[in-house]
């Protein structure tokens, strides 16, 4: 009986790391392509924004600073 419980364990415990495994890629490819795609969006609302109003919208302020302290990081060039 005891060999069948841990025989079970290992099969759980071989899932368990099977499992985080293909989550952490899942993730990966899902920021991958996120970035990519705000990329895409975010240059094309740049183009037609003009420069003299990034003071009206804060949240590019918070999005350049992000981009600033973190851009290195990201998969997408900005």
């Amino acid at each position: 009986m005891n060999n069948y419980v841990i025989v079970i364990m290992h099969v759980v415990i071989y899932e368990h790391v099977q499992a985080f495994t293909w989550f952490a890629d899942a993730m990966v490819d899902h920021a991958e392509t996120f970035w990519s795609l705000f990329g895409v969006d975010l240059s094309a609302v740049l183009e037609q924004q003009p420069p003299d109003t990034w003071d009206t919208f804060p949240i590019f302020q918070m999005l350049n600073n992000y981009l600033r302290n973190h851009g290195q990081s990201l998969p997408c060039e900005f």
